[in-house]
């Protein structure tokens, strides 16, 4: 019984009240999660702090390791390529869906488009030294390495068009937007201007890169105002309304930081160890030898000799060496491997280890997929999506589209596909597709996208065939048997004329 509780509510129910509170809290205290108990063994982690503060204690050092690493550790730049070739991989393909009202597509402007995209595609960026692909793989790049990059649109008339929609893409890296442009009053956090729901409207960008020295410093620190509308900001973050990116590896950097130092010391102490050395043990009754007329005192060492020219109270002892370290492998195995959890790559891809069975390197493959696709899901959103609206909307603007009889909602739009998931077993895949085909889970162009076709140019194809239908899956098969016997004509005689072979394959 708390006599001492009792007490305290009739004399002083205040005193009373606070002294439960305080054994309340205290009895809060032993049910707390361990991990969020603060021993010695276990100091306290991480703060409260908002994505914008986080990313203003890191300021550029993550950009400036991660790019390091890429230029400098095979490894980062395995983890790097392996995402840009399997979200990006040799370039989207952009297929315009422009339809009518009813829903079936308007094939005389989705064919000016993709002749249009197609020319504009050669040269879309300002300064026409990369391809659209190129452009594509250095956005994708540049996100993941860098953590950010900005993609501007031009569409002014003062500009030198290499294509004949009059609109290009400018490339500006993280650098020049800077993260110390603060000011409160203005909205504007790290370089970017926001509303009051945090929606971008401008962006502050240098003039001039920062690191380049070959401008003057009152230069480098100008910079101009360009409306959101023209910028299509790309970054990688993993906080709600954070401002700016940060490199895919940032969980990574500290383990591949150290696996690239500790394999470089691995390296060095396995060409040390490549060296023969000796030594010669010298007792307390070793007699001063004899030396040549420089002082010295030579040995001539050659494959199998015996050596004899030791005096008395020597011997001679070999140093051993342990390396190459058998344990490397294994070890820098393990580390790869949580390289890839932190990066949502595979580590058979990264490792450049294909050992395994069908099913485990499909799994790894399934599973991988996923974060390979949530990487060109959001690139479509951020960069695919604004610059073709951009492309369609200057191509119309120049009347370069019939879009008479056009859905004007549909106008630009388009279906991206990224590159296909590669087959382990081409023949079960094929099987596969063909049982969802029979079963009616699936469409013939659904598959044929799938596979990074188009379903327009496949059923072209198919109809100027020049195969019979009748041939069936033993076409070739029943072709070639044809040819053996001749189509009416001795076996091994030729026909006269070109003529004669069309009209007996006829």
């Amino acid at each position: 019984m708390d006599v001492l509780g009792a007490l305290l509510k009739v004399f002083s129910p205040v005193l009373a009240a606070k002294r439960d509170l305080t054994i309340a809290r205290l009895e809060a205290t032993k049910r707390l999660y361990e991990a969020a108990k603060t021993t010695n063994y276990r100091p306290k982690r991480g703060t409260g702090a908002s994505g914008d503060a986080v990313m203003e204690a890191a300021g550029s050092r993550l950009r400036e390791m991660s790019r390091h690493l890429y230029e400098n550790h095979d490894l980062a730049v395995g983890v790097i390529e392996d995402i840009v070739n399997n979200a990006v991989g040799v370039g989207v393909t952009v297929e315009p869906m422009v339809s009518r009202a009813g829903g079936e597509l308007l094939v005389r402007a989705n064919d000016q488009l993709k002749a249009l995209w197609k020319d504009w595609r050669q040269q879309p960026e300002v300064t026409g030294e990369l391809g659209f692909g190129e452009v594509e793989r250095a956005v994708c790049r540049s996100m993941l390495r860098d953590g950010e990059i900005l993609v501007q649109h031009v569409t002014t008339p003062a500009f030198r068009y290499r294509s004949k929609v009059r609109y290009a893409m400018e490339l500006i890296e993280a650098d020049l937007l800077p993260f110390d442009l603060d000011d409160l009053p203005a909205r504007l956090r790290h370089g970017v201007e926001k509303d009051a729901w945090g929606r971008p409207i401008a962006y502050h960008i240098l003039y001039e890169h920062p690191g380049d020295t070959l401008y003057s410093t009152t230069r480098r620190e100008s910079t101009k105002r360009v409306p959101a509308e023209a910028i299509s900001h790309v970054k990688f973050t993993r906080r709600v309304k954070q401002t700016r990116g940060v490199p895919v590896l940032a969980a990574a950097l500290t383990r591949l930081d150290d696996l690239y130092d500790y394999e470089a010391s691995e390296r060095i102490a396995a060409r040390v160890a490549s060296s023969l050395a000796m030594f010669i043990r010298k007792s307390p009754d070793f007699q001063t030898p004899e030396l040549d007329e420089n002082g010295d005192r030579t040995f001539a060492m050659e494959k199998g000799m015996i050596f004899d020219g030791l005096l008395p109270g020597e011997d001679i002892g070999v140093i051993s060496s342990d390396r190459p370290n058998s344990a490397l492998k294994d070890f820098r195995n393990a580390m790869m491997k949580a390289v890839a959890a932190g990066t949502m790559t595979r580590y058979s891809s990264i490792a450049r280890d294909y050992s395994g069975t069908y099913s485990s390197q499909r799994q790894e493959l399934i599973e991988a997929r996923t974060g390979y696709q949530t990487i060109l899901d959001y690139l479509i959103t951020a960069f695919y999506q604004p610059v073709w609206r951009n492309f369609v909307a200057t191509a119309v603007a120049q009347g370069l589209v019939d879009l008479r009889g056009a859905d004007p909602d549909t106008i630009a739009t388009a279906a991206f596909r990224g590159p296909v998931l590669p087959w382990i077993d081409p023949l079960k895949e094929s099987q596969a597709q063909i049982t969802r085909l029979e079963g009616r889970l699936s469409s013939r162009h659904q598959i044929i996208r799938e596979i990074g076709g188009d379903p327009a140019v496949v059923d072209k194809e198919i109809a100027a065939d020049p195969y019979p239908e009748e041939y069936g899956k033993d076409g070739m098969q029943q072709q070639e048997q044809g040819q053996g016997q001749g189509s009416g004509q001795e076996q091994g005689q030729a026909p006269e004329k070109e003529d004669d072979v069309t009209e007996q394959a006829a």
